[in-house]
């Protein structure tokens, strides 16, 4: 009998309740469902690892017009290849128990809606190739002003030190 009395209570409380504990689980289950929105990762996209031929053609040119370089080649490779760094975002989540504190962070990426379904990550920067070495072939290699203004030039706008740099003769 004292069972029954106890079922019949419960039952008057959640009659009386009902809909904040029909929130309350509708609000637990929705918790429990997976995220549906694709959330893209940061990401670091190499790029071939050859150089682009508009940047050993504008060598070229630029070379050619150097006082006594005469005809000019150029060849770059490169150790990296142009890299585009997205924009992230991060949640810190730090959780403070009696001994210990650990925290979390999570990283995605920060992502812009082009349309119903198409969505882009936002750029944050490209970070242009490394230059690994140069070899330039001129005319007027053979003086040692052409050449030092070669290498000069070459360093200025590949970044590569001098050492990484050789001008030679053309046949």
């Amino acid at each position: 009998m004292k069972k029954k009395v106890q079922l019949s209570g419960i039952g008057e409380k959640l009659r009386k309740y009902k809909y904040p504990v029909l929130v309350l689980l509708l609000g637990v289950a929705l918790m429990l469902l997976p995220k549906s929105g694709k959330t893209a990762e940061p990401e670091i996209k190499p790029q071939p690892e050859v150089p682009s031929e508009s940047m050993e053609q504008r060598l070229e040119g630029i070379l050619s017009q150097i006082s006594g370089a005469g005809s000019v080649r150029v060849m770059l490779t490169t150790k990296e290849g142009q890299r585009t760094v997205y924009q992230e975002n991060v949640d810190a989540d730090s959780d403070a128990a009696e001994q210990s504190q650990s925290s979390r962070t999570k990283t995605s990426a920060v992502v812009v809606s082009k349309g119903s379904s198409n969505q882009e990550p936002v750029v944050q920067q490209v970070l242009p190739p490394v230059y690994q070495g140069a070899v330039v072939v001129s005319q007027g290699a053979e003086d040692p002003n052409v050449r030092l203004a070669i290498v000069q030039a070459v360093s200025n706008l590949t970044g590569l030190g001098a050492d990484k740099i050789t001008v030679v003769k053309m046949k």
